[in-house]
């Protein structure tokens, strides 16, 4: 008897940690996964509206997870002005975008007007209704100007 109730132990305890793992698995795969992309210097055409030679910014915020996110605010921040943060205007017409699996892509445009503002972005942002903030560092920012910032930024002053 003894060898058949430590059989049932050890295939309950298998059973259970089979199903832990699982349950991990589906928890990992289906959270929200935020992911900005940028594309820089683009042209519009076919407005008569908007110049042709205007450029602009294309920011893609999208979500390559299962579970739906709520993306209230994009905006990036500026080498001139690392305190504050600027909002996309597309940002604010659009309002609350719920990126899911029917809709994953939403995206943003920014009139670059002076072409060094594009030089002077450090990193893209958006923030979902969670207060959860996804980053996108522009590349040509090097990454110990980033922890110099951050020293600087957030070092105390007496």
């Amino acid at each position: 008897m003894s060898e058949k109730n430590e059989l049932v132990a050890w295939y309950g305890a298998i059973v259970a940690t089979l199903s832990l793992i699982m349950s991990f698995f589906v928890v990992v795969r289906d959270r929200g996964r935020i992911k900005i992309e940028i594309s820089k210097k683009q042209h519009i055409i076919g407005d008569p509206a908007i110049d042709s030679n205007d450029i602009y910014v294309s920011v893609y915020v999208i979500n390559r997870g299962r579970r739906p996110v709520v993306i209230e605010e994009v905006g990036f921040i500026q080498k001139s002005n690392f305190n504050n943060t600027c909002v996309i205007l597309d940002s604010l017409k659009k309002g609350k975008v719920t990126l899911d699996e029917k809709n994953p892509k939403e995206s943003y445009l920014i009139k670059v007007a002076p072409e060094n503002l594009l030089n002077d972005i450090v990193y893209f942002y958006a923030k979902d209704s969670k207060h959860y903030y996804y980053y996108k560092y522009i590349k040509s920012y090097a990454f110990f100007s980033r922890i110099y910032r951050n020293i600087k930024h957030y070092s105390v002053k007496p």
